[in-house]
C-alpha cells in the first residue's frame, strides 16, 4: 500500500513538474518574442536614423513623380475630350449627309424590289424609236452612272460613319483608363503624403531622431561646400560685380522672414544651433528669382534641400535656394537678376513649405542679409 502511495505521489509530482516546465517554456518564448519585436523595432529606428533625410528625399521623389503623372494623365484627358467632340461632329455631318440622301435610297432600294437588277430605265429605252434611242443614248447612260456614283457616296458615308462610331467608343474607353489613372496616381500621392507626415512627426517626438536629422543637415552642408568648391576651381563669372550691388539687392521671395541667419536656441535640443540661412514663410507655389546675374551651376535634386538650385554670381559667390516645388532652369544657363529659378515647396524640408536660401563665398555660408536693401 505504502508502495502504491508513494508511486502515486512520484506521478503526480512529474504531472506538476512538467506543467510547471511547460509553462516557464511558454513564458520564456514569449519573452524573446517580445525582445525580438523590440529589436526588430530598435532596428528600423536605427536605420532611420542612419539617412532620415535619404527616406525624406526618396518619399518626395515618389510624390513628385505621382503628382506628374497625375497632372499628365489628365492633361491627356482633356486632349482625348477634345478628341472625342471632334469626332462626334463629324458624326453629326455625316448622319446629315445621309439624311439629305435617305430619300434617294429609299426610291433606289424600291427600284431594286420591283424591278430587281434590270433597271426600268432599260425596259423603256427598248421600247422607243431607233432614232430616239440615239438621242437620248448619252443622257440616259450618264443618268445610270450618276445614279451608281450617288449609291457609291451614300455606300462609302455609312462606312465612314460606322468608321467614325468606333472611334468615338474607343475615345470613351481610353479617357475612362486615364480618369483610373489618376485615381490611381492620387491614391499613391496620398499615401507618400501620409508616410512623410508620419516620419516628420516621429522625428519631432522623438528627441534622437530630431537630432540625428539636424547631424545629417549638417553634413548635406558639408556636400554642398565640396560641390560649390569643385565649382569654384573653374573662373568666375562677372568678377567684382556681385560685391559692388552688397546693400541694394531684392529677396528672392516676397516673403517674410521666419528664421534669420545665426545662431539660435533649439527648444528641443536647449542648445545653441546655428542656422546658416534665411527661410522665408514662402508658400506653395509662390515665384522664386534669382537675387543677381550669373549662370545656374546646379539644378537637380541634392539630398538635405530636395530641389535646388544654385547660382554663381562671380568674386566665388553662390545663391542656393532649396526645398522648391518646381526648378524652371537649368545647369549650366545664364540668368539674369530676377529671372525666375523656380517655385517655393517642401521637397526635402522638415518644416514644410517654405523656402531656404543660402549666399555662399568659396563654399562657406555666410549672412546673405546685408546684401538686400
Amino acid at each position: 500500500m505504502k508502495a502504491i502511495f508513494f508511486a502515486g505521489f512520484i506521478l503526480l509530482s512529474t504531472n506538476v513538474w512538467c506543467d510547471q516546465n511547460t509553462n516557464a517554456g511558454k513564458e520564456l518564448q514569449a519573452v524573446e518574442k517580445k525582445i525580438e519585436q523590440q529589436k526588430k523595432q530598435l532596428k528600423e529606428i536605427e536605420g532611420k536614423r542612419k539617412n532620415i533625410l535619404g527616406d525624406l528625399q526618396n518619399i518626395d521623389k515618389k510624390k513628385d513623380q505621382y503628382a506628374s503623372m497625375s497632372t499628365q494623365a489628365k492633361k491627356d484627358i482633356d486632349g482625348k475630350q477634345r478628341a472625342m467632340e471632334q469626332t462626334q461632329g463629324e458624326i453629326t455631318k455625316i448622319q446629315n449627309k445621309l439624311n439629305q440622301q435617305k430619300d434617294f435610297m429609299k426610291a433606289h432600294i424600291k427600284h431594286l424590289y420591283q424591278h430587281g437588277s434590270i433597271n426600268v430605265l432599260q425596259t423603256w429605252f427598248q421600247k422607243m424609236e431607233s432614232n430616239d434611242r440615239r438621242r437620248q443614248n448619252v443622257w440616259i447612260t450618264h443618268w445610270v452612272e450618276k445614279e451608281k456614283e450617288q449609291v457609291v457616296r451614300y455606300e462609302s458615308d455609312v462606312e465612314k460613319l460606322t468608321a467614325k462610331q468606333e472611334l468615338l467608343q474607343k475615345q470613351k474607353k481610353q479617357k475612362e483608363t486615364l480618369l483610373q489613372e489618376v485615381q490611381t496616381h492620387q491614391k499613391n500621392l496620398e499615401a507618400e503624403k501620409a508616410k512623410k507626415n508620419t516620419l516628420l512627426a516621429s522625428i519631432k517626438n522623438q528627441k534622437q531622431l530630431y537630432q540625428q536629422s539636424l547631424l545629417e543637415l549638417e553634413e548635406a552642408s558639408r556636400k554642398i561646400q565640396k560641390l560649390i568648391n569643385q565649382f569654384d576651381e573653374a573662373p568666375s563669372v562677372d568678377e567684382g560685380a556681385f560685391e559692388q550691388s552688397r546693400g541694394v539687392l531684392s529677396p528672392p521671395v516676397t516673403a517674410s522672414i521666419v528664421r534669420k541667419y545665426g545662431a539660435y536656441e533649439d527648444k528641443t535640443l536647449k542648445a545653441q544651433v546655428h542656422h546658416k540661412g534665411i527661410d522665408y514663410a514662402a508658400k506653395l507655389g509662390d515665384q522664386v528669382r534669382c537675387i543677381f546675374q550669373g549662370k545656374v551651376m546646379y539644378a537637380g535634386w541634392f539630398e538635405g534641400y530636395g530641389k535646388v538650385v544654385i547660382v554663381d554670381h562671380g568674386s566665388h559667390y553662390y545663391s542656393l535656394y532649396a526645398h522648391l516645388s518646381k526648378i524652371d532652369v537649368a545647369a549650366n544657363q545664364p540668368i539674369q537678376q530676377g529671372d525666375k529659378v523656380g517655385e517655393a515647396g517642401e521637397t526635402g524640408s522638415l518644416k514644410g513649405a517654405h523656402l531656404y536660401f543660402e549666399l555662399r563665398k568659396k563654399g562657406v555660408t555666410v549672412n546673405p542679409q546685408p546684401w538686400f536693401g
